[in-house]
C-alpha cells in the first residue's frame, strides 16, 4: 500500500528498507537470515552460550526497530543434563521510538518471523515520494528495453548518450537515494530518446524488430500502431497503456501536429515521446485501487509490484515473465508472488545489486590511495610490498570482501553475525595471506583460519 503525498515532506531512509528486503528474501532461501535495526524490525538476537549439563543461557534480545518491537533472545547451545538448571530467558529488547519493548523469544535465528509481523487492522501507509529512476536504473532500463525489442545493435550506438546522463552521488549515502534532478538530466534524457528513436528506425530490419513487418509498409495502419504500443509501449511504461495514453500516442503516430512523413518517422516520434514520458523516467505508483474509500491511499497493483521486484533486485525494468504474471493476476496471489520472488532472487543480477549495496555502504570507491608516507603505514608495509609495482593490495582487499560476502550470502547457509565475525581467510592473494600470517586459499577445500585474536569479521579483513 502506498500513500500519495499531498505536499512535499521528508521520508524515512530507504537504506534500511532495501537491506531488510534483501535479507528477508535471503532468509526465505536459507541464506543470511539475521535481522537488522530498521523500521519495525528488531536487531539480530544473541546466541545462547553453550551449556555443560545444563542448557545454554538465552541470548540477549534484539533492539527494537524504529516504531517496532524488539524480538527476544534466542536460546541455543548445550542440551539439558540430569539435574541441570534451565537457561535463563532473554532480556527484553529496548523499545524503539513509539514501539513496545521486546519480549523474550525462542524462535530459530533463521525464522522469517524474526523480521516482524504486519500490525493488526489497517496500518497507515507512509507517504510515497516521487523518485526518478537512479542513473544506474535508467541506463539499465534503456538497454534492456532495446534488447527485449530485438534491437541489441542499437545499444552500442546509444551508449555514449547514456554515459552523458549525470551519475548519482554517493557523497551523502547511496546512489539510489540521490533524487536530485537538474537541467543536465533533462537534456540527457532528451538526447537519449532522440538517439534511440533515430537508431531504432533507420533500417527496415530494425523497424521490423521494433514494430513488425507492418511498419515497413508504404502506409501506416492503425492496427500496426496498436500492436507496437501493446509491446514496446507496455515494456517502456512497465504496464499496459491506459485508454487516454493510447489515444495520445496514436495521435503522435497518425495525427497532423505534426504529420509524420513515413511510417518510420511515425514510430520514431512515438519512441521519442515514450522515452520522455514522466512514467518512463520516474517510479510512479498511481494505478492502484483506493483503500477503504480513501483516494490518497492506494493498494499497489500487480504491475507496480512487478516494478518494485525488478528495480529492487535487478535495478532495471520488469522482464516479460514478470509482466505476464502481472497480466494474468498470479502476481497478486501469495503463491504467485513467492514464485516470482524466488525466480527474481535467483537471477545473477540480484547478486550484482547486493554487492552494489555493500560496495556503496563501505565506500570502496572513495579510496584515493594509501598514505605511504605515514610512519604507521611504513611500519605496516615493512616486508609486505605494499604500494610496490605488481602488488595491488587494495584490489585484493576489495575482492576478498566480495568473496567473503558471497560465501555467506550465496554459497553456503550463513547468518549476518557469522559474516561479520568470520575468522576464515578466503583470499587467494599471496600478498594478503602473508599479511594475515596464513596460507593463500587454493580455490578448493577448506579455507585457512586466521590466527586467534587477530582479524575477525568482514570489515577487519584487509584493514
Amino acid at each position: 500500500m502506498v500513500r500519495i503525498p499531498a505536499h512535499a515532506s521528508s521520508h524515512s531512509s530507504e537504506i534500511t528498507a532495501f537491506l531488510a528486503t534483501a535479507l528477508l528474501a535471503a532468509a526465505c532461501h536459507g541464506s543470511i537470515a539475521d535481522t537488522i535495526p530498521g523500521d519495525g524490525v528488531g536487531a539480530a538476537p544473541g546466541a545462547g552460550a553453550s551449556g555443560g549439563s545444563s542448557s545454554g543461557s538465552a541470548g540477549a534480545a534484539g533492539n527494537a526497530g524504529r516504531g517496532g518491537s524488539g524480538s527476544g533472545g534466542v536460546s541455543s547451545g548445550g542440551t539439558s543434563g540430569s539435574g541441570g538448571a534451565s537457561g535463563s530467558s532473554g532480556t527484553k529488547g529496548s523499545a524503539g521510538g513509539g514501539g513496545d519493548s521486546g519480549s523474550s523469544g525462542t524462535g530459530s535465528s533463521t525464522d522469517p518471523a524474526l523480521f516482524g509481523e504486519c500490525p493488526d487492522g489497517d496500518p497507515e501507509a507512509g507517504v510515497t515520494p516521487l523518485a526518478k529512476l537512479s542513473t544506474v536504473q535508467y541506463r539499465n532500463t534503456v538497454r534492456d528495453l532495446l534488447v527485449a525489442s530485438g534491437l541489441d545493435a542499437v545499444v552500442s550506438e546509444v551508449t555514449p548518450k547514456l554515459a552523458s546522463v549525470p551519475d548519482d552521488s554517493t557523497q551523502a549515502s547511496f546512489r539510489g537515494l540521490d533524487h536530485r534532478i537538474s537541467s543536465e538530466h533533462i537534456q540527457s534524457y532528451f538526447d537519449v530518446a532522440v538517439a534511440v528513436g533515430d537508431a531504432a528506425t533507420k533500417t527496415s530490419e530494425r523497424l521490423t524488430a521494433l514494430a513488425g513487418s507492418c511498419a515497413t509498409q508504404s502506409s501506416l495502419a492503425s492496427s500496426c500502431v496498436d500492436g507496437f504500443l501493446d509491446t514496446f509501449g507496455r515494456r517502456a511504461l512497465r504496464r499496459p497503456l491506459t485508454d487516454d495514453e493510447l489515444t495520445e500516442y496514436r495521435d503522435v503516430a497518425e495525427g497532423d501536429s505534426p504529420k509524420a512523413g513515413s511510417p518510420a518517422e511515425a514510430f520514431r516520434n512515438v519512441v521519442v515521446s515514450l522515452l520522455l514520458s514522466p512514467r518512463f523516467v520516474n517510479h510512479l505508483e498511481l494505478e492502484g485501487t483506493a483503500v477503504s474509500g480513501q483516494s490518497d491511499y492506494l493498494a499497489l497493483d500487480p504491475y507496480e509490484v512487478a516494478s518494485r521486484l525488478s528495480y529492487t533486485f535487478w535495478q532495471t525494468m520488469p522482464d516479460d515473465a514478470l509482466l505476464a504474471a502481472a497480466a494474468d493476476g498470479s502476481l497478486a496471489t501469495d503463491d504467485g508472488f513467492e514464485s516470482e520472488l524466488a525466480r527474481v532472487y535467483d537471477d545473477p543480477r540480484t547478486q550484482q545489486t547486493i554487492w552494489q549495496f555493500w560496495n556503496e555502504w563501505l565506500r570502496f570507491e572513495a579510496f584515493t590511495g594509501f598514505s605511504a608516507e605515514r610512519p604507521a603505514f611504513k611500519a605496516l608495509a615493512e616486508g609486505e610490498h605494499l604500494g610496490e609495482s605488481g602488488h595491488d593490495h587494495w584490489k585484493d582487499m576489495v575482492t576478498e570482501i566480495q568473496d567473503l560476502t558471497d560465501l555467506y550470502t550465496w554459497k553456503q547457509p550463513g547468518t549476518l553475525l557469522e559474516l561479520m565475525t568470520s575468522t576464515v581467510s578466503v583470499t587467494p592473494s599471496s600478498d594478503l595471506a602473508h599479511l594475515y600470517g596464513v596460507k593463500a586459499w587454493s580455490g578448493s577445500g577448506d579455507y585457512p583460519s586466521l590466527p586467534d585474536g587477530t582479524r575477525q569479521g568482514r570489515r577487519p579483513h584487509g584493514h
